[in-house]
């Protein structure tokens, strides 16, 4: 479950914190973590919806509950399902038929949010982690993620003595986002936002090409703030014109003052997954750093989901399982982030 306390829906099997949850556990090499990756895997595919979206939580029992998304579906719950079933595959000796095709299931539902055969998903508002954020369009997340995503399935399929399908997701994502000297945070035809997005810089640094990757790791570094990284900065003000957009994207009041939860609010699974990134590209120190800024955060707030950028108090939902996961992921030597992502660091030719 995303966290045992039963608030704002949290108590549940989440796709995107049980993957990473999971994830965690497999990249410390704990005993039972393929099996809390299985386990959660099979609970996501059996109920799954009928044109293949992964849920983004459901709930336990004789009668779950599930949920694919409030104010819009969910997409990066079913690239994180994708990443998991991969993972299981080639690091536990195998996953099942039902997994596997509950991933090709989700590949294809995936394709439809590409629509013109361009390369990149085009997420609604409210369409991924940062569902009371205004994010919009060719998200730097959820294109980054797709990376790992669709290299795992090709993975699979691999496997199976199946022809991959090896298309190029690098080069639309680094016209659309990597042009500039700093990655952005999203962009549409409207639009192209210069805010720095976190996650995304993230999963960019972990998974990209090198060259594509030192941008991303120095612009993290460039955002660390008492040890950790925020969701989105800067912060979204009340005299910005995108203000009205948080008020109407508030689902459980307007938790998105400025410097807390994702307006700006630091974050310890961004700063896990940026601490992977930097020790796997040899960044050892920029990731010591964030690992010691985890610990801080989950020792002395009890795994809290956000730290408040202005007054460093712990925010949000505690004892978050991705909280704990990202102290793992910030402290796993690069050997064990290498074989995490492995398939994910064998780009298609065509990418070069």
């Amino acid at each position: 479950m995303a966290s045992p306390e039963d608030r704002h829906n949290y108590r549940r099997v989440w796709a995107r914190d049980g993957v990473i949850a999971a994830l965690g556990a497999v990249v410390a090499e704990l005993p039972r973590g393929p099996g809390w990756l299985r386990t959660t895997l099979e609970t996501l595919a059996g109920a799954q919806g009928p044109v293949g979206q992964v849920p983004s939580n459901v709930t336990c029992g004789e009668s779950p509950a599930v949920s694919y998304g409030t104010a819009a579906v969910r997409l990066d719950a079913s690239l994180w399902f994708m990443v998991g079933v991969g993972v299981l595959a080639r690091l536990d000796g195998g996953a099942s038929e039902t997994l596997v095709q509950a991933a090709l299931r989700a590949r294809t539902f995936l394709r439809a949010w590409e629509g013109n055969e361009g390369g990149l998903l085009y997420v609604p508002r409210a369409g991924n982690w940062a569902d009371e954020y205004p994010v919009l369009g060719y998200t730097l997340y959820d294109n980054a993620l797709r990376l790992w995503a669709e290299r795992e399935v090709d993975g699979l399929l691999t496997a199976r003595g199946q022809a991959a399908e090896a298309r190029d997701y690098m080069s639309p994502l680094r016209r659309a986002l990597l042009a500039g000297p700093t990655p952005l945070a999203w962009s549409d035809p409207a639009e192209r936002s210069s805010t720095f997005c976190g996650f995304g810089s993230a999963l960019l640094a972990l998974l990209a090409p090198e060259a594509d990757a030192r941008p991303a790791l120095d612009w993290l570094e460039a955002h660390v703030q008492a040890g950790l990284l925020p969701a989105f900065s800067p912060p979204i003000r009340p005299e910005d014109p995108a203000w009205a957009h948080l008020e109407a994207l508030a689902g459980y009041g307007l938790r998105n003052t400025p410097g807390r939860y994702h307006n700006g609010g630091l974050w310890p699974v961004v700063s896990g997954w940026a601490a992977a990134a930097a020790r796997l590209r040899g960044r050892d120190a920029l990731a010591d750093v964030l690992a010691a800024g985890i610990s801080a955060a989950n020792r002395d707030g009890a795994f809290p989901e956000f730290v408040d950028a202005i007054d460093g108090t712990f925010g949000g939902t505690r004892g978050m399982a991705w909280s704990a996961a990202a102290e793992l992921l910030a402290t796993a030597p690069r050997r064990a982030v290498a074989a995490l992502v492995g398939a994910a660091l064998t780009p298609p030719a065509a990418e070069a």
